[in-house]
C-alpha cells in the first residue's frame, strides 16, 4: 500500500529516462539474486540442529556477496554483448546491481530465519519497513537531485537493509550455537539447492524479467522507464491479492496431499473461478482506464505507460488467475512440469522479440507481442497445473 501511495510522487520527481535506468538495474539484480543465494534460504527451514542453521546462514551471507559481485561484474563486462550498454555498462551501474542483488539476498536469508523461529511479528512488519524506508528515501533523494537513478537505487537498497533490522534478532539464537558444521557435510546434505533448485529458480526469474530486459536491448531508457512504471501499476492487483491467495491455496493443497485426500480438482477449479472474476475486472480496467488514468495520476510524461498497460492487460488478467494456482507445481514437487513451463516462457518471449525486430515494430507493438507470449505461457501453465492436480486426484 505504501508503494502505491508514493508512486505518483516518484513519477513527478523522476522522469521516464531516469526511472528506466533504475528499472533496468533492478531487473538485472533480480535475475542475479537466486544465483547469489544458491537457494540456501529455503534450506534454512530443514536442519534440526542450531549449529547447521548457523553454518548455512554464514555460508549463504558470505557467498551471496561474492556471487553478487561476480555476477554484477560479468554483466558489466558483457553489457555490449548483451545489448544493455547503457547504465549497466558503467561503474555506477555495476555497484548498484551488486548492492541491490546482495541486499535482496540478505533480506531473503533473515526472512527465512524469522519464519523458522516463528517471529511472525517481525515477518509482518518487514514489508512495511521496506516500502516505508524505500519510498521516503527515494522521495528525499529526488528532492535533492532527480537527474540520475542514484536516488531510486539507493532508496531501494536502504529499504531492503532497513527491513532486515527487525529480522536480525531472530538469528541470535543460532549465532550462539557452539561449533560449526563441516563444509563437506553441508554440501553432502544440501547439494540439491545450489545444483538443482538454483537453475530452476534462475529460469523462473529470468522469464519474468525478460520483457523489460528485451525492451532495454532495443529501445532507450525512457521507453524502458515507461514499461517499468506500467509494470509497477499493472501488477498491483497480483501483488496485493496473488501472494495471499497463493499462500492459502498452497497450504490447503499441501494439506490434502499429505493425507491423500480427494477433491483436489474441485478445489483447483473453485479457486480458478473466483480468481477469474477478479481477473476480468483487472483486465477490463487496464484496457478501458489505463491509457487515460495512468497519465492523469502519474503526470503527462507517463502517457506511453498507459498505452503499455493496455497492451499488457490480457496477460496481467491471466496472471491474476494462474500465478496463485501454479503454486501447486511446487507443493506437489512437479519439478519437470515446472521446468517445461519456465523453458517455454523463455522460448516464446524470445520468439516474440525476434519477430518484433524482424517486422521493425514500435514500442507499443513490441510490448503487445511480448505480453501475448506471456499470456500463452500462463495458459500453458494453467493446463500443466491442472494436469498435475488431476493426476494426483486419481
Amino acid at each position: 500500500m505504501i508503494g502505491i501511495l508514493v508512486t505518483p510522487i516518484i513519477s513527478r520527481l523522476y522522469g521516464p529516462d531516469v526511472y528506466g535506468d533504475f528499472a533496468l538495474i533492478q531487473s538485472v539484480a533480480s535475475v542475479l539474486m537466486p544465483v547469489a543465494t544458491l537457494r540456501l534460504p529455503v534450506a534454512l527451514l530443514r536442519p534440526r540442529d542450531d549449529r547447521t542453521v548457523k553454518s548455512i546462514l554464514a555460508v549463504g551471507l558470505i557467498f551471496s556477496g561474492f556471487i553478487a559481485l561476480i555476477g554484477a561484474s560479468t554483466v558489466y563486462l558483457g553489457s555490449n554483448l548483451l545489448g544493455l550498454n547503457s547504465v549497466v555498462g558503467t561503474t555506477g551501474g555495476l555497484f548498484w546491481i551488486f548492492a541491490m542483488a546482495w541486499s535482496t539476498a540478505v533480506f531473503s536469508f533473515f526472512s527465512q530465519v524469522a519464519l523458522r523461529t516463528h517471529e511472525y511479528r517481525a515477518v509482518g512488519i518487514r514489508h512495511v519497513t521496506q516500502h516505508g524506508t524505500s519510498g521516503s528515501s527515494q522521495i528525499l533523494f529526488g528532492l535533492i537531485s532527480s537527474t540520475a537513478h542514484v536516488g531510486l537505487s539507493a532508496g531501494r537498497v536502504l529499504g531492503l537493509l532497513t527491513s532486515c533490522l527487525p529480522l536480525v534478532r531472530s538469528s541470535f539464537v543460532y549465532w550462539r550455537a557452539p561449533g560449526w558444521t563441516r563444509a563437506t557435510t553441508l554440501f553432502r546434505d544440501y547439494w540439491q539447492y545450489p545444483l538443482l533448485f538454483t537453475p530452476s529458480a534462475l529460469l523462473n526469474v529470468l522469464g519474468t524479467q525478460m520483457p523489460l530486459l528485451l525492451v532495454a536491448s532495443a529501445y532507450a531508457s525512457d521507453v524502458v522507464g515507461q514499461l517499468g512504471m506500467a509494470q509497477r501499476i499493472a501488477l498491483i492487483p497480483t501483488a496485493l491479492i496473488g501472494a495471499a491467495v497463493s499462500q492459502v491455496f498452497a497450504s490447503e493443497m499441501a494439506a490434502k496431499l499429505r493425507i491423500g485426500a480427494k477433491g483436489l480438482r474441485r478445489q483447483f477449479l473453485s479457486f480458478a473461478w473466483r480468481l477469474g472474476i477478479l481477473a476480468i475486472l483487472v483486465g477490463a480496467g487496464l484496457i478501458l482506464l489505463g491509457p487515460w488514468a495512468i497519465p492523469f495520476v502519474l503526470g503527462d510524461d507517463w502517457a506511453l505507460a498507459g498505452e503499455f498497460s493496455q497492451a499488457m492487460a490480457v496477460s496481467i488478467a491471466f496472471g491474476v488467475v494462474v500465478s496463485p494456482l501454479s503454486s501447486v507445481l511446487l507443493v506437489s514437487k512437479a519439478a519437470l512440469a515446472s521446468l517445461i513451463v519456465d523453458g517455454a516462457r523463455i522460448i516464446l518471449l524470445f520468439g516474440a522479440y525476434s519477430a518484433a525486430l524482424y517486422w521493425h515494430l514500435g514500442p507499443v507493438e513490441m510490448i503487445t507481442l511480448l505480453y501475448a507470449a506471456l499470456a500463452a505461457t500462463y495458459l500453458l501453465t494453467f493446463i500443466v497445473s491442472y494436469a498435475v492436480v488431476k493426476n494426483r486426484d486419481q
